[in-house]
């Protein structure tokens, strides 16, 4: 007895044309598929927009009382200019003063390369303030941090900075997180940075973040800057 012919979606019944196998999509429908993406990403760097990449490292050595100290570095890296923009270092000193409540001032030396003759502007920077777990619900938890800085460059007037961040996170060896944080000084909102990232747990005292950032500037503080950010932390 013959095979009944197929029907079904796109075939009459009756038609006993073989089925043709759908190949999966060619690299160029593949790279075609990806344009609108990659001229989104072109388009916002053409709008006055910097890129930037950040790379840091936190060393954390625990105190008696609750009490913890971390040594921090940073370099930022223009790659337009393919160099340094910018290098910190310094130490953090925090205490848990509460279980959901931590308490911290630090110090930082920088060198930052000035736009005009590219050369750097050495600096320091002091800051304190405090971190709070507002809200847990199992694995994830909503933070609020606020911080003062005191800001010195060389031949510049010494400023004020305020800054506020508020950060969801989901703890885990695999902990994925955003935060929106907002800066502001003597003449009011300066700038805010918008930015998804997770922290990957490599070893029990072993951490590697890695993330993306956006930061919208006031016009006399600088351009908008996309930023891609690496960070390894040891304890």
């Amino acid at each position: 007895m013959p095979p009944r012919p197929f029907s079904g979606p796109g075939r009459l019944k009756g038609d006993w044309r073989p089925l043709r196998r759908e190949s999966p999509p060619s690299r160029r429908a593949t790279c075609n598929s990806l344009r609108p993406a990659v001229g989104l990403f072109v388009a916002m760097l053409a709008c006055g927009a910097e890129l930037e990449t950040q790379h840091s490292a936190d060393i954390r050595f625990a105190l008696r009382e609750s009490f913890e100290l971390t040594l921090h570095t940073r370099f930022r890296v223009q790659p337009k200019e393919s160099s340094r923009h910018q290098i910190r270092a310094g130490p953090i000193l925090s205490w848990e003063a509460l279980p959901r409540l931590t308490l911290m001032a630090g110090y930082y030396y920088y060198a930052q390369t000035d736009p005009v003759d590219r050369d750097y502007l050495k600096g320091h920077r002091l800051f304190g303030g405090a971190e709070a777990t507002l809200w847990r619900r199992g694995r994830l938890r909503f933070d609020q941090r606020a911080l003062i800085e005191r800001i010195t460059l060389e031949d510049l007037k010494d400023f004020n900075r305020y800054r506020f961040r508020s950060r969801l996170a989901l703890d885990g060896a695999v902990a994925p997180y955003t935060y929106h944080e907002f800066f502001f000084d003597a003449a009011g909102w300066r700038s805010s940075r918008h930015a998804a990232a997770a922290r990957l747990r490599l070893q029990r005292a072993v951490a590697l973040e890695f993330g993306y950032f956006y930061e919208h500037r006031r016009r006399d503080v600088g351009p908008r800057r996309h930023v891609w950010f690496t960070s390894l932390n040891l304890r």
